[in-house]
């Protein structure tokens, strides 16, 4: 039976072509949106979700292609109803001693700094639509800490409160922000329907 919750709305997803991103994307597109795909490598995700998705390469962690991509996202739907902030980036199990300080950074830059440039792009285009969506992928690691990802850790916690933050400054524009917090998995089962997606 079709399922249309999300006909004719367009979802902006990051980290779409492999893992938890491809398969939400698929859900979405099942429930009848238009997805525009971001992440590092297209990885045949377009011809795999059909003539509703199309792909830019986006690396979230630099605030212009950030802005870019929204912008690309807009132009070629119109409008932008739900942003799927779910790119991120791990390090090596490492304490805060041995940790790398540049990889540090970089899982930052990723993790929160991300959501952050995306959101900043995205929330005047729902504000003037009257209405949006914005979901983030944060982690249980973010609520209670995780053993050797101190990195990783840090910017799901921020990421957890950046999210509560925004939800309290734009729920009188219509606006609903909200994340996720799942743990570790194998892709929810992602390997069996997309062989080339990463575990």
């Amino acid at each position: 039976m079709s399922r249309t919750r999300f006909t004719d709305q367009v979802v902006f997803v990051t980290g779409g072509s492999s893992g938890l991103g491809a398969e939400t994307c698929r859900l979405f597109i099942d429930e009848g949106a238009k997805v525009f795909v971001t992440d590092l490598e297209e990885r045949g995700i377009v011809k795999l979700l059909g003539p509703n998705a199309s792909y830019q390469r986006c690396d979230i962690s630099d605030p212009h292609d950030c802005e870019t991509a929204i912008h690309a996202c807009i132009e070629k739907y119109g409008r932008l109803d739900v942003l799927f902030n779910n790119g991120a980036r791990l390090a090596p199990v490492a304490t805060v001693v041995e940790h790398d300080l540049a990889l540090f950074q970089q899982v930052i830059n990723t993790n929160l700094c991300g959501l952050f440039y995306l959101c900043r792009i995205a929330i005047p285009q729902m504000r003037k639509q009257g209405k949006g969506a914005i979901v983030a992928t944060a982690s249980t690691a973010g609520l209670a800490g995780d053993y050797g990802l101190c990195s990783y850790s840090a910017a799901k916690a921020g990421t957890v409160n950046l999210i509560k933050t925004m939800a309290l400054d734009h729920a009188r524009e219509g606006i609903r922000i909200n994340c996720v917090c799942p743990g570790y998995s194998k892709c929810f089962g992602t390997k069996q329907r997309f062989p080339w997606a990463r575990s």
